[in-house]
């Protein structure tokens, strides 16, 4: 468990920058309504029912507010196929602090965005053909989530599962089906917690059951010293073609070690000194010099770097976020 500079510096190291320092701006529409639990009376949710994107299935979007002062985004899209047998699926985006409407518009969502990010366009792949999904912004100040600093993981993981209660409390048709949890790069620390959350408290309860069946994790970022390592051998010997020269791979392992060794020390010690210093020689050992090296795109060695983010499909998803009909829809 680490603090949030300590975790924006993990986000740093490992050079996962698309929409992670992206914090949209939020409408101010009315709410068509509000959730509360009492076994939660900290929390409660506010949604209302949207009809961009997908207007096909029922949606359900709005905030997650505790006390008062941390917000948390989500989008809820109903499944296209048969809604009251399909799972329901949780998505959460990694960085820490990259929003999950990367996934949505980019990735698994029911639809994509026209170039330039003016408007949506169906995704015929979307999960939501055999799934329901959420798409949730978390820790605070991701995407259109704003307020106080998560402080760490396991608070996290608790807001998230209170998140879950409120939710099929009031949908009620949705707590029979299976749960599953998916995400991607620092996702890999997100969904363990969030899901040793559910299985702790299905095990004190005789009831509000979440039928937790698996987790998903793509890309994640589990242990950055083993997957550091890796990289010198990515970059030169994949199954692609090589995109760094020998020369370059082999003092990326000289200097591999030393980041190991930092990294080591952060994890003992998590100070932001410390972290901080594994921050940048990590960077400048392995990521600084791809991309300084190659005008590959960081997330697909297969692409040029284009964009603002090196990845023009982010600066779409910026573009439409921040769009008034975006944001009071």
């Amino acid at each position: 468990m680490v603090s949030p500079k300590i975790l924006r510096v993990t986000c740093l190291v490992l050079g996962i920058l698309i929409l992670c320092n992206l914090v949209l701006a939020q409408g101010n529409d009315k709410w068509k309504k509000t959730i509360t639990h009492r076994a939660f009376p900290e929390y409660k949710i506010e949604f209302k029912e949207p009809t961009i994107c997908d207007k096909t299935v029922q949606q359900y979007y709005g905030y997650l507010v505790v006390n008062g002062t941390k917000n948390f985004f989500y989008w809820f899209f109903e499944s296209r196929n048969k809604p009251q047998e399909d799972p329901i699926v949780l998505w959460i985006n990694g960085g820490p602090g990259c929003s999950s409407l990367a996934a949505l518009f980019i990735e698994v969502g029911p639809c994509k965005l026209k170039k330039g990010g003016n408007d949506t366009i169906p995704n015929p792949y979307s999960w939501n053909n055999n799934a329901s999904i959420i798409f949730l912004d978390q820790p605070s100040n991701t995407g259109y989530s704003y307020g106080d600093d998560v402080v760490n993981t396991s608070v996290a993981a608790s807001d998230i599962y209170a998140f879950l209660q409120l939710f099929f409390h009031q949908f009620t048709n949705y707590t029979h089906l299976d749960f599953h949890i998916a995400g991607e790069s620092y996702a890999g620390h997100f969904i363990p917690a969030v899901a040793t959350e559910i299985v702790n408290n299905n095990n004190n309860a005789s009831e509000n059951i979440i039928n937790l069946e698996s987790v998903l994790i793509g890309n994640g970022l589990v242990e950055p010293v083993k997957q550091f390592e890796s990289c010198p051998h990515m970059a030169c010997n994949s199954t692609y073609k090589p995109v760094l020269t020998n020369d370059i791979c082999h003092q990326m392992s000289e200097d591999f070690p030393k980041c190991a060794s930092e990294i080591e020390n952060c994890n003992k010690s998590p100070n932001v000194a410390n972290c901080a210093l594994a921050t940048r020689d990590c960077y400048d050992a392995m990521i600084k010099r791809y991309m300084d090296n190659t005008n590959q795109s960081f997330f697909d060695i297969r692409r040029k770097c284009d964009g603002k983010y090196c990845f023009s499909e982010g600066d779409d998803v910026d573009i439409f976020a921040n769009l008034n009909n975006t944001k009071t829809e």
